[in-house]
């Protein structure tokens, strides 16, 4: 594994093809790096950001991931030469005598006296004196008070000493991922790995720590062999006996260690484990490690890959992120971040350089050859790193610096990354605000999401309410359209199923702890939704702090609410708002809200006072008239003016059965509080009497309700239920 390892970069670009992985880089003077005082070969002196005449633009330099040379862990603590004849173990007192075990018999006294014995197929022993006795199923020790027991009628002051001169020999099976599956005699004690060798060892996908042992008898055990293939003391040998069967599975994730570690390899990499339990394998960080910059990388589809920077030196409050199968855990060189400065990107030699005293971007630029006529340079950005503190992200406008303006012309500081992305990949921008370390609007790169906007903003402050973000963008009707966002699992476990990908246009707005403690909800037909917060300007005017929340001051209204989110849509159904707000007792109560009569008319007896989280609730208007019960064609019907009656309603539906019952007919308004009961329309009246002034009419979003014979509220409730948007009003 590489000594060294390239930086990752942030959100923008957070995904690198295989031909775009930065070189590796050698401690100052090596082959990887290029003095300051070296000529580098210059694009065209009239324009450095573009190719020379006759010539087409150099490709990135392919460089090896630095996974590309690691091999399983395993492989290097295999034993190929292990067999049955060559391996001997050594039994411990537990240890069961049983057929064909050897033995060597002493006795010590006045006559001493040595026998080598065999156990009998049958489990007896034979010796002089003692004639057959039982000794398979006993211990050494039990077999030594067995004989004393019998020899003591013939010998006065002497002891008896047994050891096992020769194991039984054993047949185990070993299936599954192992090159030589099959059959083997082994001598008894074999320990479970040693079997795997005698098996060829296992494949480049089997695994070692999942290992299942399944006896004649049908018990099965599972067991993981790391402990002992580490030597750790409280490892478990797992010896074989005859009749077992070893089956080595496929390992479900394996994972890659490189750089400044003792043990690179490829580790089998088990569910709950840590960062930190794999740094703890690989027998931990060499001296050199630059824990607090160590970064993952991760395949993705397409040959693209991800890398996800992680801090392994404990200052870091945030959880580690989960590992995938295939993933790498790069730790670089201290020597990477001293003396030198990188460029990634859109430039014709990108690498490591020496850093020299008042270095500064164009200086970088220009000797890595100059940028490629593909280059973003608006959105060109260094990535720096201060102590152990997580990184900074500077943007600068390269073309700017080139063109000699001294303020873009960024001094760059040791272990500076600059990162030129090519114009290919960006689609727009982003904005992260609330709390963040570093507010920020970026240009969206490709496959960029939120983590990678966190990650560009220096991650959350501790006050940040992490599981009440909210991600507000834009949808294809131009609407904009609030959703929350648990930042936890999404820092976690970056490109996981909650780290959304982010549209052009996207803002992520991270909320204070504080704010969330004091706050009033937004939902409906505003021009503002979401949590809102509003504080009063030196003439009492309410006015909007900050998008996104709204914090509830002493004395705050409903009519204050609405100003400061900016009024209600042309969509709103102002009668049938409602506040729905939370009792003591931790049960739910909703207060109807008459808007119209609030806004329109004027009237501040619907003002209501807000208490602290309160959500207000303003539904849309429906351009549809909903005809139910005894008609021929129940459904959702336009509105038209002109021809609004119930009359004309039941008549679109296709008429009424025979069951109806029309001197009971009812109608509810859209805008029907839930104490409200439907009013009762006598169709009876209206149709066979022509007392067309008992038709009431209809408004948008009405339901008109035809029962049959006998009706009950219940009935009503039932018949209602069938209806969309029902539920909104009446639940």
């Amino acid at each position: 594994a590489p000594a060294t390892a390239p930086q990752p970069p942030p959100g923008l670009g957070a995904t690198r093809s295989k031909t775009e992985t930065p070189p590796r880089t050698q401690p100052f003077g090596g082959p990887g790096t290029r003095s300051a005082d070296e000529t580098t070969p210059a694009a065209d002196q009239e324009d450095p950001t573009k190719p020379r005449r006759g010539e087409a633009e150099e490709e990135p330099e392919t460089i090896e991931s630095p996974g590309a040379a690691l091999k399983r862990i395993e492989i290097g603590l295999s034993l190929p030469t292990t067999t049955a004849e060559t391996y001997q173990a050594v039994p411990d007192e537990s240890y069961r005598l049983g057929p064909y075990d050897k033995l060597e018999v002493s006795l010590d006294g006045l006559k001493p006296e040595r026998w080598e014995v065999a156990i009998s197929p049958q489990g007896n022993l034979a010796l002089p004196l003692v004639g057959a006795m039982r000794a398979a199923g006993l211990t050494v020790r039990e077999l030594e008070r067995a004989l004393v027991a019998r020899l003591k009628r013939y010998y006065r002051d002497f002891t008896v000493s047994v050891t096992v001169a020769e194991l039984r020999g054993i047949q185990v099976t070993v299936s599954g991922q192992v090159m030589a599956p099959g059959s083997y005699s082994a001598p008894g004690l074999m320990p479970v790995w040693q079997a795997i060798q005698m098996a060829g060892g296992i494949t480049e996908a089997g695994s070692v720590r999942r290992v299942r042992i399944r006896s004649r008898d049908g018990n099965e055990r599972t067991v993981d062999l790391y402990p002992f293939l580490f030597a750790a003391a409280d490892a478990d040998n797992c010896a074989l006996e005859t009749g077992d069967t070893v089956v080595v599975p496929v390992a479900e994730r394996i994972v890659g260690l490189a750089g400044e570690v003792r043990r690179p390899g490829l580790y089998e990499f088990r569910e709950g484990e840590s960062l930190a339990d794999l740094l703890a394998l690989a027998g931990g960080a060499t001296a050199q490690a630059a824990l607090d910059k160590a970064y993952i990388e991760r395949a993705l589809p397409q040959q693209t890959r991800q890398v996800v920077r992680v801090d392994l030196s404990g200052a870091a409050a945030a959880p580690s992120p989960e590992l995938r199968d295939g993933d790498i855990l790069v730790i670089p060189a201290l020597s990477v971040f001293m003396g030198q400065v990188r460029v990634e990107g859109e430039v014709r030699v990108p690498g490591a350089y020496e850093r020299k005293q008042n270095m500064r971007l164009r200086d970088l630029l220009e000797m890595a050859g100059g940028c490629k006529g593909t280059a973003a340079l608006a959105h060109t950005y260094v990535e720096r790193y201060e102590g152990n503190a997580k990184p900074r992200y500077i943007w600068v406008d390269a073309a700017q610096a080139l063109a000699g303006d001294d303020q873009a012309n960024l001094l760059l500081a040791e272990g500076d990354v600059v990162h030129v992305p090519p114009v290919a990949r960006l689609a727009g921008s982003v904005e992260v605000t609330g709390e963040v370390r570093e507010p920020v609007r970026a240009p969206l790169g490709e496959g960029m999401r939120i983590s990678d906007l966190v990650r560009l903003a220096g991650g959350t402050t501790a006050n940040a309410a992490l599981e009440q973000a909210r991600l507000i963008r834009v949808n294809p009707e131009g609407i904009r359209e609030a959703s929350t966002v648990n930042l936890g699992p999404v820092v976690a476990n970056p490109g996981g199923p909650e780290d959304l990908a982010l549209r052009d246009g996207d803002t992520l707005l991270v909320p204070s702890i504080s704010v969330l403690q004091k706050t009033v909800r937004v939902v409906g037909e505003l021009v503002g939704t979401g949590i809102f917060e509003t504080v009063q300007d030196v003439s009492g005017t309410l006015v909007v702090k900050r998008r996104g929340t709204y914090e509830l001051n002493e004395g705050d209204t409903l009519r204050d609410l609405i100003y400061a989110v900016g009024g209600c849509t042309a969509n709103a159904n102002l009668r049938a708002a409602r506040i729905e707000r939370r009792t003591a007792d931790g049960k739910t109560e909703r207060l109807p809200v008459d808007l119209h009569r609030l806004l329109v008319e004027k009237d501040e007896s619907a003002n209501v006072a807000l208490q602290n989280g309160d959500e207000f609730i303003v539904p849309a208007i429906a351009d549809m008239v909903y005809v139910v019960g005894a008609v021929n064609r129940p459904g959702a019907y336009d509105y038209r003016e002109g021809n609004n009656r119930v009359i004309d309603m039941l008549n679109r539906a296709g008429g009424y059965t025979q069951r109806a019952r029309l001197s009971d007919v009812r109608l509810i308004h859209s805008d029907a509080g839930p104490e409200q009961k439907p009013i009762r329309v006598d169709m009876n009246a209206v149709l066979r009497r022509g007392r067309v002034e008992q038709d009431p009419g209809v408004r948008p979003g009405d339901i008109i309700f035809v029962p049959e014979k006998i009706v009950t509220y219940r009935d009503i409730m039932q018949a209602l239920a069938t209806v969309p948007l029902l539920s909104y009003y009446f639940r």
